[in-house]
């Protein structure tokens, strides 16, 4: 639901369906550290990037710091059997700070081998308004701002909470997300509609913080949107509602201190903030240069394909008469020769008429 801008038809939620899960037999076992052990906190991140790993990075650095005596691993580009013999020796991981589904590969992963994962992003607030209570995944969920502070929270409830937590996301892999569990809620819902509460309605979407991305990011791209192209830049005219949403936050005024129309951007970094609306003035200046460039290009083109097709036209009015003029001097040569010929003959017959004693009187009749 998080990802339906430009659905025009009701689809299936994903989530809602489930990702098929199969426990038996797992290649590794789960194993617990005992309360002497550092901490051992697992991030594998497919990109750095969109997965926030700048910042948990800066949040384990910090808590480290404080006095939290913690082991952060950091896997990346690895085979997955050394991702899960990691998993089944770390306390919890931290799946990613950008997410729009509360429990994607990797937290599913470790709630296989029951670990915790904690999961970032800005959707949760939409997400409940398409899931029942009881189908939510039991990761725990935080905004990107809120790491440190969820972090040291689930830090500070000790092992044994961490594996009663893990211990009801493996249950819920088992049962909810069973392989067998998710073809039947599939079948149900494609035979009997009427009867599923997984089809979701386009329109629904109210989501604008997408996946992946900082919040600043979202906003840099909605203002850039704006000022290049207009509301119609998003695309999004069958529905209303999202795009109005879109159009508020690409028309915020950036010099404003308190955008209070989205609590997402409430506890912005100040340098962050001032370098997003840095980008925003240098992007909307380089799209529109780019912009009239292209529109130069375009008109030059134009220009030039006219200036082309006159000079072809001026360049056949020049051909023409010469072609003209070619064809008549073949004519008059063919008749100039025809005319020698005709010359030949007469002076050969002419001859031939003296040696037979034929002469012609001034009529050009025989005479004797």
């Amino acid at each position: 639901p998080m990802s339906a801008h430009f659905h025009p038809r009701p689809f299936l939620n994903f989530i809602g369906v489930g990702i098929p899960t199969e426990l038996s037999p797992l290649p590794v076992e789960s194993r617990h550290l005992s309360d002497t052990n550092s901490i051992r906190i697992l991030h594998c991140p497919s990109e750095a990037g969109i997965k926030g790993t700048a910042e948990i990075r800066r949040v384990m650095k910090h808590l480290q710091q404080e006095g939290w005596n913690l082991d952060f691993i950091e896997l990346s580009g690895v085979p997955n059997a050394q991702i899960l013999d990691e998993l089944s020796r770390c306390d919890f991981v931290i799946d990613q700070l950008f997410s729009d589904t509360p429990m994607a590969a990797f937290a599913r992963e470790a709630a296989m081998l029951g670990k915790p994962a904690i999961v970032g992003g800005y959707a949760w607030d939409d997400w409940k308004q398409h899931h029942a209570q009881d189908e939510g995944s039991p990761t725990i969920l935080c905004h990107p701002d809120g790491l440190e502070q969820c972090t040291l929270d689930l830090l500070k409830q000790g092992r044994a909470k961490w594996r009663e937590i893990g211990m009801k996301a493996r249950e819920f892999v088992e049962t909810r997300w069973a392989a067998r569990a998710c073809a039947e809620r599939l079948l149900l819902a494609l035979n009997f509609p009427q009867q599923s509460d997984l089809w979701v309605n386009p329109h629904s979407c109210r989501y604008i913080w997408g996946c992946g991305m900082n919040a600043l990011e979202t906003l840099e791209v909605a203002q850039t949107v704006m000022c290049l192209a207009g509301p119609d830049g998003f695309c999004l005219e069958d529905k209303p509602e999202l795009l109005a949403k879109l159009v508020a936050l690409g028309s915020m005024d950036l010099m404003s201190t308190e955008p209070a129309l989205f609590p997402e951007l409430a506890n912005r970094d100040e340098n962050l903030w001032s370098i997003t609306r840095s980008l925003v003035e240098r992007n909307a200046a380089l799209q529109k240069q780019n912009l009239e460039v292209n529109q130069a290009m375009a008109e030059l083109k134009a220009k030039t394909t006219a200036e082309v097709t006159e000079l072809a036209a001026k360049i056949a009015e020049i051909h023409a008469p010469s072609a003209q003029t070619a064809e008549f001097q073949t004519l008059k040569a063919k008749l100039e020769n025809f005319r020698r010929m005709i010359e030949r003959r007469d002076h050969r017959i002419v001859r031939l008429e003296g040696k037979l004693g034929i002469r012609k009187d001034a009529t050009g009749k025989d005479s004797e």
